[in-house]
């Protein structure tokens, strides 16, 4: 009676720990899916992952990359020391680089925003503004995700500070930020 008692109690903890991963696993797999560099064993989610994703998601939509990109006259000029000054900064601090390259994604979203859905609300949210342009086939669908992928990506940068950032981790991100806010900007310019 007494080995039963004591296989009983031994084995107490570890039931409740499994009762209670089983009852928790979606908030769980939210909380992991948010980490941008955790290792465990054999374990490992990465930033890295998420941008390969997004790159996947870009190629669809036959963004160019950022370094052959043609826009006309000055703007070209602006674009790439834009993304030279964001390459700059990556060598510094990964994590302000990606804030600043998405400081570029907001800018061009509200800069079309302007031309076609609201010129006097440029108050509304980004995702609000990106879905009413994809409502009205003014953009492409895809665009919902990446931006999406990029925010998620972007807040992890910012809000999750524990995480190691990488400079290429931060030069892909500056990559496909720029590259959506060149799409959002050729889309402004057809639209005029």
């Amino acid at each position: 009676m007494e080995i039963i008692v004591k296989l009983i109690e031994s084995l107490a903890w570890p039931v409740t720990v499994l009762i209670i991963v089983f009852i928790f696993r979606k908030e769980l797999t939210k909380v992991v899916s948010r980490l941008s560099n955790l290792k465990y064993k054999d374990f490992e989610a990465q930033f890295n992952n998420d941008l390969a994703n997004i790159e996947k998601k870009t190629s669809q939509l036959s963004i160019k990359s950022s370094g052959s990109l043609k826009i006309s006259g000055s703007a070209e000029i602006v674009f790439n020391s834009n993304y030279d000054r964001l390459l700059e900064i990556a060598k510094l601090s990964p994590r302000a680089a990606i804030m600043s390259a998405w400081f570029e994604v907001e800018n061009a979203i509200y800069s079309l925003n302007k031309e076609t859905v609201n010129q006097q609300a440029p108050s509304f949210k980004q995702s609000q503004i990106i879905s009413e342009l994809v409502n009205k086939n003014v953009l492409a669908e895809t665009v919902i995700d990446i931006f999406r992928d990029l925010k998620q990506l972007r807040n992890q940068a910012v809000h999750y500070p524990e995480f190691a950032l990488t400079q290429k981790e931060a030069e892909k991100y500056i990559d496909l930020a720029l590259k959506l806010s060149s799409e959002l900007l050729r889309v402004k310019n057809q639209v005029k």
